[in-house]
């Protein structure tokens, strides 16, 4: 007569069936936590270490879209905007031109006694940068308790934190909960395509060397070539010097503010940086058509070209004029028109004018070249391809 099998061989037996279903479920579970929500699982807080001195913080934040931008901290870090955030997995942040502000929050892990750590964003001109720690200060005139908030941008002051730096510069704190977030609130008519970058004081010092270095090179050698055509303009009295003067005098203050070199020595009014900003790119556009224009003779080699590029001056004149009067979105656009615009057809035009024997078009042809390269990688960096040294000085030398 068979045995039948006791309850611990009978339990055995039924966990062995069972056990592969309930693997299957917990994993299923595990991968609705991951893909079923934006916050289901936070983020680790990045770790820095002292020996360290450079960490790529994009891969570790989670972002929030604002369309309205008015959204307060209190808002983002309750439900239903905080169940919102999006966790970003490239080091590159690419979030294109938007009216919106963005709200991008992490968590870090600063060890005791390692030093001071600083929070680099790497876009010049910003408007509204803004930093929420998890540190909690108290109000001395109220006395209520509040997190630490450091600002800086072109739209008004810095405040206590906020470093003179070339790009946006944050000194994070030393004491806080890691378990709690920082926040970074974005807002710019800029395109927010940039790096976030945390670096510890030892390595900014290295990097700022080198990089106020290769600056300096290039602003001396364009402040040479400035001097030497202004002789020439002098000596020989010919037009085309002067509009290359123009060119370079206004493309050089452009680069001082594009760059943020003028930001990282003195703190500019918002209204004096909208006003350096929009005549020095309107003033670069307009000596740039003038210059082509003069150097190719276009009203005797290529009339129509000529009155292509007349057309060009006045979209350069409008974008300043919209500039200065506050309508910033649409002088980026009539910016980033000339940018596709004006290169192209001053090459085409300096075509036209070598095929009718006209040599000096073989001069313009090899400067335009370089300094449409430089141009295009500086516009693919921080978008399609890393920011390096070759995406952020080509275009200054070009």
């Amino acid at each position: 007569m068979p045995s039948c099998p006791n309850r611990l061989q009978a339990g055995k037996g039924r966990f062995f069936i069972i056990d592969p279903i309930g693997t299957v479920l917990v994993c299923c579970l595990l991968l609705g936590l991951l893909a079923g929500g934006p916050s289901a699982l936070a983020l680790e807080p990045l770790r820095l270490d002292p020996q360290r001195d450079r960490y790529d913080l994009g891969s570790h934040v989670e972002i929030l879209e604002d369309p309205e931008g008015n959204l307060t901290l209190d808002q983002v870090e309750s439900p239903p905007f905080s169940d919102r955030f999006v966790e970003h997995r490239d080091p590159r942040l690419s979030l294109g031109y938007s009216r919106a502000a963005f709200w991008l929050r992490f968590r870090l892990d600063i060890p005791n006694e390692s030093g001071t750590w600083l929070l680099e964003v790497g876009k010049p001109a910003l408007a509204q940068v803004d930093l929420y720690t998890p540190r909690i200060l108290k109000d001395a005139s109220t006395g209520r308790e509040m997190r630490e908030r450091i600002h800086t941008g072109t739209d008004g002051p810095s405040s206590l934190g906020a470093v003179l730096y070339r790009t946006p510069l944050l000194e994070l704190p030393c004491c806080f909960d890691s378990t709690n977030y920082f926040h970074l609130r974005l807002k710019s008519d800029l395109a927010l395509n940039m790096s976030l970058v945390v670096w510890s004081a030892r390595g900014l010092i290295g990097e700022t060397l080198f990089d106020f270095l290769a600056f300096g090179i290039i602003y001396g050698v364009l402040m040479g070539m400035i001097f030497y055509n202004l002789i020439l303009m002098f000596v020989f009295r010919d037009r085309v010097y002067f509009y290359y003067v123009a060119y370079m005098t206004s493309v050089l203050v452009w680069e001082w503010m594009m760059y943020g070199h003028v930001s990282a020595f003195r703190l500019l009014r918002p209204a004096t940086h909208t006003l350096i900003w929009w005549v020095s790119l309107g003033a670069s556009w307009l000596s740039a058509s003038a210059f082509i224009r003069s150097f190719l003779d276009t009203r005797t080699n290529t009339p129509f070209m000529d009155r292509l590029i007349t057309i060009t001056q006045i979209m350069a004149a409008l974008m300043c004029l919209t500039g200065l009067l506050g309508y910033e979105r649409w002088a980026n656009m009539l910016s980033n028109t000339l940018s596709l615009s004006l290169p192209p057809i001053g090459m085409f035009t300096a075509v036209l004018c070598l095929k009718r024997q006209y040599r000096p078009a073989l001069y313009f042809l090899t400067a335009w070249a370089v300094l449409l390269v430089g141009l295009t990688l500086y516009g693919l960096g921080g978008v399609i391809i890393p920011r390096s040294p070759l995406t952020v000085y080509t275009f200054a030398v070009g």
